[in-house]
């Protein structure tokens, strides 16, 4: 982490970039499991509109995949205040009368920088707002400062009436691409009507082939660690690690099965690689209690119900009835449909 934070100052340093203030572990945020919306003051957060404020000062991680207006960052303390937030493989699609990220002061005293960084796939997608939508008071500054680390970032508006704009151009808001290009390689857009923008790194790396790379802006360079993801090696219970910057491949490593089963298909059984997440040591389901359930992963194991002299079928248990399910269905592979 020293040696990652040293590095990210000599860079700064050398392109006379400002360096914003984040601390050394920004907390985690995600939607799902019951989180919607997540709205964030000067001094907390709340998953929720009706949640109680957890008191937090710190830099930000958001992550995970949420409909409309599941982000608000919200000044109301009279005093100018800074918000560092970073979306890692962040997903908020809205629906067509709905909002996504809001950026909303009370008074004009209630000065908003945000330092927003995006990392992975992410998308911030809104109905009749724009994507990064001001609200509040009108006179009150909003700096917005955007710098995507890596992979990419887009911001949508759906709706043609709601201005198709990037971010609002109507209040007291400043707009500024730090070391991020758009897709196209430009270093600016036109925050007009076109409905999507999308915006990737402007730092070129270039593998060293032993698993660090050079990090380049402007003719600079540091050497960094790789950062992998994996994928599953086809055919084989492994996996491969690929640099998410440079491309870099480290040689495949056998896949670190959980400790859970679950359902492969309708024959097997498997356990999920913690890495990876493909489905490995796979095994034949077994009803040894004759549930009509897979002992160990809890498939409904399919069973054909008798039929009377009239071909009507007599369901009597779960697993006829799935079957009959899949019947209807058209999903059942041993009985033409």
């Amino acid at each position: 982490m020293k040696r990652m934070f040293l590095m990210a100052c000599v860079m700064c340093l050398m392109t006379g970039a400002t360096l914003w203030a984040q601390s050394a572990e920004p907390l985690t945020l995600s939607y799902g499991n019951g989180v919607s919306r997540i709205e964030i003051y000067p001094d907390g957060y709340k998953l929720g509109s009706d949640a109680p404020l957890v008191p937090y000062t710190g830099a930000y991680v958001i992550s995970g995949s949420s409909g409309g207006d599941a982000l608000i960052i919200n000044n109301e303390s009279d005093v100018k205040q800074t918000f560092d937030i970073t979306f890692r493989d962040l997903t908020i699609e809205s629906g067509q009368w709905e909002g996504a990220v809001a950026i909303s002061s009370q008074t004009s005293a209630d000065t908003i920088v945000l330092n927003l960084y995006s990392s992975g796939t992410c998308l911030v997608r809104s109905g009749n707002h724009t994507a990064l939508a001001s609200r509040g008071n009108t006179e009150a500054p909003r700096i917005i400062n955007l710098s995507v680390l890596d992979g990419t970032l887009t911001l949508e508006t759906q709706h043609e009436a709601g201005g198709g704009f990037a971010w609002s151009s109507d209040y007291n808001t400043t707009f500024n691409l730090v070391n991020t290009l758009t897709i196209d390689g430009a270093s600016s857009f036109t925050n007009s009507e076109q409905g999507s923008v999308t915006l990737k790194s402007n730092f070129l790396y270039t593998s060293n082939n032993d698993g660090t790379h050079q990090k380049t802006l402007a003719g600079n360079s540091v050497t960094e660690d790789c950062s992998y993801r994996y994928e599953p090696v086809e055919g084989a219970e492994q996996h491969k690690g690929i640099c998410i910057h440079c491309g870099y491949q480290i040689e495949p490593e056998p896949c670190t099965p959980s400790d859970e089963w679950v359902v492969k298909d309708d024959q097997y059984h498997g356990k999920t690689c913690s890495i990876c997440g493909q489905i490995v040591s796979p095994e034949l389901h077994a009803d040894l209690d004759n549930d009509h359930k897979c002992d160990y992963c809890g498939m409904v194991i399919l069973a054909e119900p008798d039929r009377t002299a009239e071909g009507v079928y007599q369901i009597s248990n779960m697993a006829e009835l799935y079957w009959f399910a899949a019947l209807v269905n058209g999903t059942l592979d041993t009985v033409p449909q």
